[in-house]
């Protein structure tokens, strides 16, 4: 009888333009990256690419309650991030962009402050207006030659990369640290969507040959004409560190 009531529901809702899907971390995306947290007590986060601190508010909200260190290079984006770090003790916020020297260079703001990148957006698909953008001076940064600062002897390490299409760039500033890193969160892009950029191929290859393995995939832009997913959210976890079981169940190693 329960089934007969959850599968007629299911095909009204699917009417309707909803789908329904048990809450748990074996079909919810972020269930699995809180889940992958915990397991492997993560006590360190390096967010790059904090933006007004989106992603730091969503792992509080997720129970994780190590220490975050967001970086973020646009100024006024900044300003707010700073605002919303200060409230927590263990949060700090960094007015840096990371990449693969140490220096200056110039950031792509756009107008909706979250696609900024320091390549230029090809205007592809979605992104035609992410190339309507202002040109910003900004302080560059290896994470090899700053992650000493916050790191301590015993953290277990999580680096997130939302650097919209720089994340070539800010791996190659952080091989020394990759070695010790549990798990690499980033976005990866199946059409190029700045110039320069790597797209999913080039990516999972550098990773994997870092050690690296896929743990989830999750969907986050889609081309609203065709359906083709262009960019995927993917969580990577150091196979050369940890042990993960067969059936998922990450344990510290």
């Amino acid at each position: 009888m329960f089934k007969w009531v959850k599968d007629v529901t299911r095909r009204v809702l699917r009417r309707m333009g909803f789908e329904v899907f048990a809450y748990n971390h074996r079909r919810i995306h972020e269930l699995r990256k809180a889940k992958l947290l915990g397991d492997l007590g993560i006590t360190l986060v390096f967010d790059v690419g904090a933006n007004a601190g989106q992603f730091g508010k969503r792992l509080r909200a997720s129970n994780y309650r190590g220490r975050i260190v967001s970086f973020e290079p646009i100024p006024s984006v900044f300003t707010e991030l700073q605002a919303c770090a200060a409230r927590d003790p263990a949060w700090t916020a960094v007015n840096l962009a990371i990449g693969e020297r140490n220096g200056t260079s110039e950031i792509n703001v756009a107008e909706f402050s979250q696609v900024s990148s320091l390549l230029p957006a090809t205007g592809v698909s979605i992104t035609h207006s992410w190339t309507a953008t202002t040109r910003h001076p900004i302080e560059l940064r290896r994470l090899d030659s700053i992650a000493s600062e916050y790191l301590r002897p015993d953290d277990r390490v999580y680096l997130k990369l939302d650097v919209q299409g720089y994340e070539r760039q800010v791996l190659l500033g952080a091989s020394s640290i990759l070695n010790g890193v549990l798990a690499i969160e980033l976005e990866v892009s199946t059409l190029p969507l700045y110039e320069g950029e790597w797209l999913m191929p080039e990516m999972m290859s550098t990773i994997g040959e870092r050690g690296f393995g896929v743990f989830s995939i999750d969907t986050v832009a889609v081309d609203h004409v065709t359906g083709r997913v262009i960019q995927f959210e993917v969580l990577f976890v150091n196979d050369a560190l940890i042990k993960v079981r067969c059936d998922g169940d990450a344990f510290r190693g």
